[in-house]
């Protein structure tokens, strides 16, 4: 069965998942930048499946729009090759801003400029397809499109969270008599906002309830700035990383 002639070479194709890949890529990064930082990959947590994870899913959606992309190859449907060009550039631009963080919580009249800024672009891509400006741009994004892999395999080698292999230490039996204690931590929770005259204010009358039967500590202090650090030194009274459970230490070190 022979190919159909008005379908791209395989090195055309090729060049076209390539770009594709990176414009696809640059919606996903911002969130596995996200997790080079150690706390984010705990609390949320993160596997060694997610890189795989992420791969696939950036690999899928990349073939899923380079077959869309056929559909500008078809002779009668030549016309729709303005429209995908719109669409590479405006995704490609979409996926940068996506990760300068700077632009968030701007004042509403950035925004306004950078949508003007959008359909400016898309008007003059969509009236020369064949313009340098879009020649280039592909160009950029066939080089860049290593950083996809280079990303990946480093995430791979990124410290995982999962459950301890052993049980969880514990402390000595209790006695049979004995009533469980409960420990609340509030993480950031403002005191001078919820009390009144020394005493938890009457629109909130469970946490009233609570303070009656327990022991308020009103100054208390953290062990440190970080929520991932603080909360193992209190539960578990040390500072020592190699004391704590796995669950809470990554190579031999407290995180």
């Amino acid at each position: 069965m022979t190919r159909a002639a008005w379908l791209p070479s395989p090195t055309r194709l090729r060049r076209r998942w390539l770009v594709a890949l990176f414009v696809v890529f640059l919606y996903y990064a911002p969130q596995i930048a996200s997790f080079q930082l150690i706390r984010n990959r705990y609390f949320r947590p993160w596997e060694a499946a997610d890189p795989p994870a992420f791969a696939l899913a950036i690999l899928l959606v990349s073939l899923a729009a380079v077959a869309v992309s056929l559909a500008a190859d078809v002779p009668r449907l030549r016309w729709l090759r303005r429209w995908l060009a719109v669409a590479f550039v405006g995704l490609l631009v979409g996926g940068i801003l996506a990760n300068l963080h700077g632009l968030r919580h701007r004042h509403q009249i950035v925004y306004d400029g950078i949508g003007f800024g959008f359909g400016a672009l898309g008007g003059y891509v969509f009236g020369r397809p064949n313009s340098r400006l879009v020649r280039l741009t592909y160009a950029v994004c066939l080089f860049l499109w290593t950083l996809v892999p280079i990303v990946l395999v480093e995430s791979m080698t990124w410290n995982t969270w999962s459950n301890p292999r052993e049980t969880v230490r514990v402390t000595r039996p209790a006695e049979p008599r004995a009533h469980p204690v409960y420990f609340f931590v509030f993480d950031e929770w403002s005191w001078l906002q919820s009390t009144k005259d020394g005493a938890f204010r009457q629109s909130l009358p469970h946490i009233r309830a609570l303070s009656d039967s327990a022991i308020l500590f009103r100054n208390a202090r953290s062990p440190s700035t970080d929520t991932y650090r603080s909360l193992p030194m209190l539960v578990y009274h040390t500072r020592e990383g190699e004391q704590l459970p796995r669950v809470f230490v990554s190579r031999g070190r407290g995180h």
